[in-house]
C-alpha cells in the first residue's frame, strides 16, 4: 500500500506487483487481514502481534475428475469420524490431520450437468486439518497422502465404491501451504482467526483501521 506524505493517517492507493500505482480515497482490504498487517502495512509490530492469535482450522482438499459417475453419491455429502471429539483436538491442540478425519464431499455434477462430461462427475474433497504451526513437525506430504487414502478407505468401506480410485482421471491438491502462499491466509488458516471469546465482537480486528482512517477491512478475520 502507498502512503500521503503530506497527509498523516491516509493510505492514498495501492502499488501493483508491476510497479503501477493504483490511487484511492478509500482502500477496501479483502486480503485476509492478518496478511495485510504483517506484509502490506509499515507498522511491523502491530504486524507481530497476529502471530500469537488463535486461528481456525486449515484443509486438505482434492479436486477429482471422475470418469463415470457415482450415483451413490448425493451433491452434499459428510463423513463424520466416529471419535468426534479426539478428532477435534488433533485439529485444534495438536495441529496435525486426525487418525480417522471427518470430511465432505460435494458433487456439483449431481445438480448442474455443466460441471463434468456426460455420464461422468467431478468431486470436491474436504477433509479439516490443523493450521501450519512452524513449531510443529508438519509432514504435510505424508499428512496429504493419509487424508487420500482415510476418504478412499471410507469410500470403499461405506459406500461400497470399491473401485472409485481407479476412476479418479484428474487430481488437483490445495495444502495448507497453498492457502497460505497462493491466497495469503495466515498460517493457511481456511477461515480466519478463530472466533474465541477474546478475539470476539469488540476484541476482534475492527472493520476499519485504528489510525488509516480510510483503509477498512472485509473477511473472515474482522
Amino acid at each position: 500500500m502507498c502512503f500521503s506524505s503530506s497527509i498523516a493517517h491516509l493510505v492514498s492507493g495501492v502499488r501493483t506487483k508491476d510497479g503501477g500505482l493504483l490511487e484511492a480515497d478509500v482502500v477496501v482490504a479483502n486480503a485476509d487481514l492478518p496478511y495485510v498487517y504483517q506484509n502490506l502495512l509499515p507498522d511491523k509490530k502491530m504486524g507481530e502481534k497476529f502471530s500469537h492469535l488463535k486461528y481456525t482450522s486449515s484443509a486438505i482438499m482434492f479436486y477429482w475428475g471422475m470418469d463415470k459417475q457415482f450415483t451413490e453419491l448425493s451433491v452434499h455429502n459428510m463423513f463424520l469420524a466416529k471419535n468426534f471429539r479426539s478428532s477435534f483436538d488433533d485439529i485444534f491442540k495438536r495441529f496435525t490431520l486426525p487418525e480417522e478425519p471427518s470430511f465432505y464431499i460435494h458433487v456439483p455434477s449431481r445438480i448442474d450437468p455443466t460441471a463434468a462430461p456426460p455420464n461422468q462427475d467431478t468431486f470436491m474433497v474436504l477433509v479439516p486439518c490443523g493450521h501450519i504451526e512452524e513449531a510443529k513437525d508438519q509432514q504435510w506430504d505424508e499428512l496429504i497422502a493419509r487424508a487420500r487414502a482415510a476418504v478412499l478407505r471410507k469410500l470403499k468401506e461405506e459406500v461400497k465404491l470399491e473401485s472409485i480410485e481407479e476412476h479418479i482421471k484428474f487430481e488437483e491438491i490445495i495444502s495448507p501451504a497453498i492457502w497460505k502462499d497462493k491466497f495469503n491466509l495466515a498460517k493457511g488458516s481456511c477461515f480466519g482467526l478463530s472466533h474465541t471469546f477474546t478475539q470476539l465482537g469488540y476484541l476482534r480486528p475492527q472493520n476499519q483501521h485504528d489510525t488509516l482512517r480510510n483503509l477498512f477491512f472485509t473477511g473472515c478475520s474482522t
